[in-house]
């Protein structure tokens, strides 16, 4: 083992991490946010390590073999896993060590897995950190440094550690040399990422989501800068996501046939091919399943084309919460997730390259299991597939399925325990979620201290979702069980037939007036009443002193909720000034005269009083803006907006 060499290409790796991590110092000077001088701090750090690592003394054994190649690549993901999650420790942004380990690993293998609750509260050079790391990882930071790494490549050192790297079930040059290959990928990688940069700053996007979500979609990794990942996008911001989300998910050496202008030659190329064909018909037949949930066939089009994309290309952006989707359109989207994209692209998954070698192995086999003397050999765009990289095919999908069941066997392995498995409530008495809940070596009492619950509906309002969650010393722990709920219709709001008179001394006291009522009701949702739980929230009406806007709601421990909105005119006796508009528009430069909008202004006893109204505020009809009027009388207000274009 060739331990400087392999000392020698990590220093590298640390370098140009420490380059990279510069990038979100840059975003803290736009946004002056304090959290850049952790990243500079980190930044500093890396490159001084590196530098001493590269510039100092350089191996005299350049050689890179297979097992170097394993190595470096295995021990570089791990280096700079482990360094890119300190600043989110330092900023205090993600406390737990192992909590930012995680997502900075869940970054820079493109998983989009997050142990972030709400991405909105975190600063902008760590969500960009965050979606940076796809980026790097996407293309893959080894084949980064190959372009600069003065290695030998007669020794087969470059192609040792290209093929280490390579996410495909075979690897091949793009040019004689392989640092002119990696040159070639991250060129086609780079023009993509900027084409797509541009075209949803185009679409109305800020600047600051177009590259995070483009370094997302890029590296095919999926961290969003919302807590609704994509879906507060706009339609046409949403398509153009898919679009490239599908792009990034194509074999590079596709755009390189294109851009030495060998199109016919691409175009024929069957990965892509069947990448598309599949994508097609998922689309097609998530569209059919899911047209009864949206309002248009174009619409439930548009969210399986997002879903599909995002899926099979192992991004995990989301447009809709697909979990509300019919069982076979999940299904599809399991089995699209397996798939993944093209080799030799940015998307994860088994690849389609495998899937089809595979299957064509599988056909052989039976072939020759008819027919014995048969000999058929497997081909791909017209050339022979060697055995040796089927073999390695067939290696590779039983190493995956054992991997992805010991997975699931150790993800399953909670801590929590039931009994039983599925609570029942009818609505009688109190509802402890605590019931059977077992942790080893915590007490029933210490559990109500550790264990937090949330609740969501499953499929159908009396089936809910119970997640618990629980942080000790040991770790984090978090399972679900169904909560059944019999006899449950939601709670309902019902208003009486006479709405109570309010003055404007009780205002406030609506709630109560309205519980007086004998035909007021609320429902639990079990048939119970819960008239005490209400909450009443008052608003006046902005043009109009006299009128009261109410909010009568209530939700219950499941989530539910119901509303009632109630306009009530004042009783009594007071002044009433109402306007006929809330707001108004006027070009620059119009003649504005703020009096011709008062429709009523009376004093207490009833006696006009148009001409004593007090009006606060100004409305400048050469500067544009917005501006807010308040007209005035005997304590009574009513406010105007005016907008000045």
């Amino acid at each position: 083992m060739n331990y400087p060499v392999i000392g020698y290409v990590l220093a590298w790796v640390i370098e140009i991490e420490g380059f990279l991590m510069l990038a979100p110092c840059l975003v803290a000077v736009v946004y002056g946010e304090k959290t850049g001088f952790v990243y500079l701090l980190g930044a500093a750090v890396c490159l001084a390590i590196g530098l001493c690592g590269t510039k100092l003394k350089k191996p005299k054994d350049m050689s890179i073999y297979r097992k170097e190649g394993m190595v470096t690549v295995a021990l570089a993901w791990v280096v700079m896993s482990l360094l890119g999650a300190v600043p989110f420790v330092i900023t205090g942004e993600i406390p737990s060590f192992i909590d930012a380990v995680f997502e900075i690993v869940s970054g820079f293998t493109t998983t989009g897995a997050s142990i972030l609750s709400d991405v909105e509260a975190v600063s902008h050079p760590s969500l960009l950190w965050r979606s940076f790391s796809h980026w790097i990882g996407g293309m893959g930071v080894l084949v980064f440094i190959l372009m600069l790494i003065p290695v030998r490549e007669g020794a087969g050192t470059q192609m040792n550690l290209m093929r280490a790297e390579s996410p495909g079930y075979d690897i091949s040059k793009l040019a004689p040399k392989v640092s002119n290959t990696a040159r070639i990928l991250y060129k086609l990688y780079l023009i993509i990422t900027i084409i797509e940069m541009i075209v949803l700053l185009l679409s109305g996007m800020n600047w600051f989501d177009a590259v995070c979500i483009t370094f997302g979609t890029a590296g095919t990794g999926g961290f969003g800068v919302l807590n609704t990942s994509c879906g507060s996008y706009t339609a046409l911001q949403q398509v153009i996501i898919t679009v490239f989300m599908i792009a990034f998910g194509v074999n590079f050496s596709f755009y390189f046939l294109i851009s030495v202008k060998r199109v016919k030659t691409a175009v024929m190329m069957e990965e892509v091919r069947v990448y598309l064909l599949i994508i097609a018909a998922a689309v097609l037949t998530i569209t059919i399943n899911t047209a009864h949930m949206y309002s248009s066939v174009s619409e439930s089009m548009r969210h399986a084309f997002f879903q599909v994309g995002s899926i099979i290309t192992t991004t995990g952006y989301s447009s809709v919460d697909f979990d509300q989707w019919p069982s076979l359109s999940k299904a599809v989207l399991i089995l699209l997730m397996c798939i993944g994209a093209c080799a030799g692209s940015t998307g994860g998954g088994i690849k389609v390259s495998r899937i089809m070698i595979y299957l064509k192995a599988q056909k052989r086999r039976v072939n020759r299991f008819i027919h014995p003397h048969t000999i058929e050999t497997i081909r791909m765009d017209g050339n022979s597939v060697p055995e040796h990289n089927i073999n390695t095919i067939m290696v590779f999908l039983a190493a995956y399925c054992a991997i992805f069941a010991l997975s699931v066997l150790l993800i399953s392995i909670d801590g929590f325990s039931f009994d039983p498995e599925e609570l029942e409530y009818d609505g009688h008495g109190d509802l402890d979620f605590l019931e059977g809940v077992s942790l080893p070596g915590y007490s029933k009492q210490e559990l109500k201290d550790l264990v937090f619950v949330d609740i969501s509906t499953d499929d159908a309002l009396s089936n809910k979702l119970v997640e618990y969650t629980a942080r000790t010393e040991d770790g984090r722990y978090r399972s679900m069980r169904k909560l059944h709920l019999t006899g449950y219709t939601g709670p309902k709001i019902t208003m009486p037939e006479h709405i109570p008179d309010v003055t404007p001394d009780t205002i406030e006291q609506f709630g109560q007036l309205l519980k007086a009522e004998e035909d007021f009701t609320v429902n639990d949702g079990f048939g119970n009443d819960a008239s005490e739980h209400i909450d009443v929230e008052a608003e006046r009406v902005m043009n109009d002193s006299s009128m009261i806007h109410y909010t009568v709601s209530i939700e219950n421990i499941f989530g539910d909720r119901d509303l009632v909105k109630q306009d009530v005119v004042l009783s009594g006796k007071y002044a009433v000034i109402a306007l006929s508009d809330e707001e108004v528009t006027i070009g620059a430069r119009e003649e504005f005269n703020p009096e011709e909008y008062i429709v009523r202004a009376e004093r207490a006893d009833g006696t006009p009083a148009m001409d004593e109204v007090i009006l606060r505020g100004l409305v400048d009809t050469g500067t544009p803006g917005t501006y807010l009027l308040t007209y005035e009388l005997d304590g009574q207000t009513a406010q105007l907006c005016v907008i000045v274009e």
